[in-house]
């Protein structure tokens, strides 16, 4: 497999930190109270007809077909690389919180979130496939992610992107909230 250089972006969000605030059962299901959110988190805002967000418990084939699907035409090769004992132990990990985007029961998207740092989250993976890219349901899936992450006691939420991802993904985040820390070329391994 080849390598290429690849500009690189790294982007996050913050809030003030949660301190030693033990999150209570409801505050799980509902959401962290205001104060503890990051300033300015725009409003969550209802998917597109058709459209379902859920958790996502998928067998390694399952989660390997999601990720080929979604990154496919973006040179997404990490994971397919990866031993598969290897990523089923990501994918079983207490750290590791799938979310799935479907469309009147088909698989449309999906998001991959580790809390394995105390106080963040990384956004690993997030994307929709080909055939429901462009019904709108792209923003509104994300924001529906952000808040899924902030239900947890962190004071950031970060992710990285590349110019090898769809066109849109930057400009995406950014309007989503997200703000470039970091900018860097990398040597990316591609198909």
């Amino acid at each position: 497999m080849k390598t290429i250089p690849t500009k690189t972006w790294y982007l996050e969000m913050r809030s003030e930190p949660a301190g030693e605030t033990l999150l209570s059962e409801r505050m799980l299901s509902e959401g962290l109270p205001k104060e503890l959110e990051p300033e300015g988190l725009l409003p969550e805002g209802p998917l597109p007809e058709g459209f379902k967000f859920s958790h996502w418990k998928p067998s390694t084939e399952e989660y390997l077909e999601m990720y080929k699907a979604v990154g496919g035409g973006y040179n997404w090769v990490d994971r397919i690389l990866m031993p598969e004992l290897k990523l089923k132990e990501i994918l079983q990990s207490i750290h590791t919180e799938l979310l799935l985007l479907s469309y009147n029961g088909d698989p449309a998207g999906f998001a991959e979130c580790s809390h394995a740092v105390e106080g963040e989250t990384e956004l690993v993976y997030f994307g929709l496939t080909e055939k429901y890219t462009g019904r709108k349901a792209g923003f509104p899936f994300l924001m529906k992610v952000i808040r899924e992450c902030w239900k947890y006691p962190i004071n950031r939420l970060w992710l990285h992107t590349c110019d090898l991802d769809h066109p849109a993904a930057l400009p995406m985040y950014q309007k989503a909230g997200f703000v470039v820390y970091k900018t860097e070329t990398i040597m990316q391994p591609v198909k």
